[in-house]
């Protein structure tokens, strides 16, 4: 989700007001929206004074594909869609399905034969496809660009925008029922302390009808409208809210201002560190839609292992090297024929390091399961998964690759591959992993501020490991025969 949608899930939270700011002029999308649109979210680039363009646009976590080169960031993209006489961006969700498929990327262009140009010069992702429409370039996932074109009614009433309020340059709005969707019930819940609270604002979320998010300087002057399905539970609903953001450590408590007029919320965050804190309050608690994406891609890394270890005889190193005793390129590389892609495989050149001038070409063809996905503006080419190395752990002993047979600890007590917090990631490429410190495990593992981390284990299984696991246990999990007992998990 990717990724993904970061702005949804803010939107969740508290959310939007005023306008679906898309002008009517060139850059009028109404030909795209209908009753099928689940959320539209919308950057104006051409203030480009406006410091908070680009971290509207970092925080969108979005990027256009074909355009972000390896070792870039968010800012680089950004000037070149500039470059290339972009002066307006809109995602669309052209499907109900919300989050089961990626949006379609809107590109406003006075060079619209020069952005597709650019944007084709780079193999786009799978089942992606581009097309240009009323002298815009559109991205997307084909089907998804198919009912995106399609267009077959008019866009829900809650969609419009009223004459003469079009003074926000960023922005989004979503029906409630696509913020359900996202991930079958993100829902508010995430702000609970408790499981009593979860499922009475779980209840609360079932009642929003849609949501409106609107800024001219994010995130600063943030604008929240939230429309209850009844003027019966606006009032019930801002008081829950205002109950659980004032809840919670210090730093991720949320002051703002709001009122309630009929079945509509108006929330008004003017001070962008109070922004940031409610991003910060979401984000650091792992939405359900990224908890099965974790979990589906760390099952298929464990299998991918296994199936390595059943054709050779023996777990992949932590690299491979030269005759120098040299590292050149990840174990991630040599999984590349067991998780399909053969091809890519074929493509390095197995006698020089990852970095020679023939493989630096393959970074920027990093496959997905590889890809991010907690982080919400990742650099291109880098990779989360790691191997956590440690002298006794399955990828960082000495020597021989591991085999079955010296995991005298038991498959289910052995962790294989951990999700490192952002900014560990690295090159997946590279022969770069997680060292361990054993006096002080969790210190690398868990990073600067997370409570937890999915980590895949011997046995193949995907976990969700938080604080609560004790640093004792963590040492055990570290170890492939350190003779420890079984792992109790909390």
């Amino acid at each position: 989700m990717t990724r993904s949608l970061i702005l949804a899930f803010m939107a969740l939270l508290m959310l939007p007001a005023d306008a679906l700011c898309i002008a009517r002029d060139a850059d009028d999308i109404s030909t795209l929206l209908d009753e099928n649109t689940a959320c539209v979210s919308w950057l104006d680039l051409s203030a480009s004074e406006n410091s908070g363009v680009q971290e509207f646009f970092t925080f969108m976590g979005m990027r256009v594909p074909g355009l972000r080169q390896v070792g870039e960031t968010a800012a680089d993209e950004l000037r070149r869609l500039q470059d290339l006489g972009v002066h307006r961006i809109a995602w669309i969700y052209a499907d109900k399905r919300f989050m089961n498929s990626g949006p379609c990327i809107v590109l406003f262009s006075s060079k619209a034969v020069a952005l597709q140009a650019e944007i084709a010069k780079t193999p786009l992702p799978g089942m992606f496809n581009v097309s240009v429409s009323d002298g815009s370039v559109i991205v997307g996932q084909e089907l998804h660009l198919e009912s995106l074109l399609k267009k077959d009614g008019d866009a829900p009433q809650w969609m419009s925008v009223p004459e003469g309020r079009f003074d926000f340059s960023m922005g989004m709005v979503a029906s409630g029922a696509a913020l359900l969707a996202a991930d079958d019930g993100f829902r508010l819940r995430k702000l609970a302390s408790s499981s009593a609270a979860d499922f009475e604002l779980a209840a609360a979320t079932m009642r929003i009808e849609h949501v409106r998010f609107t800024s001219g300087q994010f995130p600063n002057d943030v604008s929240i409208r939230l429309t209850s399905r009844r003027e019966a539970d606006a009032k019930a609903i801002d008081d829950l809210l205002k109950r659980e953001l004032a809840t919670g450590a210090a730093e991720y408590q949320i002051a703002y201002s709001s009122s309630v007029e009929g079945r509509e919320i108006s929330l008004d965050l003017t001070d962008g560190e109070q922004t940031r804190r409610l991003l910060r309050r979401v984000f650091r608690l792992p939405t359900m839609d990224r908890s099965t994406a974790m979990r589906d891609r760390l099952k298929q890394i464990a299998l991918a292992i296994h199936n390595y270890h059943d054709s050779n005889e023996a777990f992949p190193p932590q690299s491979t090297v030269d005759v120098n005793g040299r590292r050149l390129l990840s174990w991630r590389v040599l999984l590349l024929p067991y998780l399909g892609h053969v091809e890519l495989y074929g493509k390095f050149r197995a006698n020089e390091p990852w970095d020679s001038e023939w493989n630096r070409k393959l970074i920027s063809e990093m496959p997905d399961i590889f890809r991010p996905v907690e982080s919400t503006d990742p650099q291109p080419g880098h990779t989360d998964l790691l191997a956590p190395l440690t002298e006794d752990s399955l990828f960082g002993r000495p020597g021989l690759p591991c085999r079955l047979q010296d995991i005298s600890d038991g498959l289910s007590n052995v962790l294989m591959v951990v999700s490192a917090s952002p900014e560990r990631a690295t090159i997946w490429t590279k022969p770069d992993d997680l060292v361990i410190d054993m006096k002080a495990p969790a210190t690398a593992i868990f990073g600067l501020d997370r409570d937890s981390f999915w980590c895949c284990i011997g046995d193949g299984t995907a976990r969700l490991v938080t604080r609560a696991l004790s640093d004792d246990t963590l040492r055990a999990l570290l170890t492939i025969d350190g003779k420890e007992p079984n792992v109790q998990w909390p």
